[in-house]
């Protein structure tokens, strides 16, 4: 028993291994982070998502408050184009922005 401890010699084990040592704390660390990456990944993509939905919206928003018929286009065809203006920012109020 004494003989197998005293061949145990941790300093030189420690030497030969530290290479593998570091391997395994770098892999270990790799692997435990790829769900932590996978989530950021998805939360960043369901805001860019989001962001573009809301991008759609307000473009359909002022298309529709800038149609032939809606009253910015008719005021702004006469010649009033502070009064369309206005016309206009009421127009997206109401519509919900």
């Amino acid at each position: 028993m004494k003989n197998y401890i005293s061949s145990l010699d941790f300093n030189i084990n420690l030497k030969k291994n530290i290479s593998a040592i570091i391997y395994s704390f770098f892999i270990g660390v790799g692997i435990s982070s790829i769900p932590f990456f996978y989530n950021l990944i998805e939360s960043i993509r369901s805001e860019r998502l989001v962001q573009i939905e809301k991008e759609i919206q307000i473009q359909k928003i002022k298309d529709q408050c800038r149609n032939k018929n809606s009253n910015y286009t008719r005021i702004l065809n006469q010649g009033f184009p502070d009064s369309a203006l206005e016309k206009f920012y009421i127009c997206i109020e109401e519509n919900g922005l």
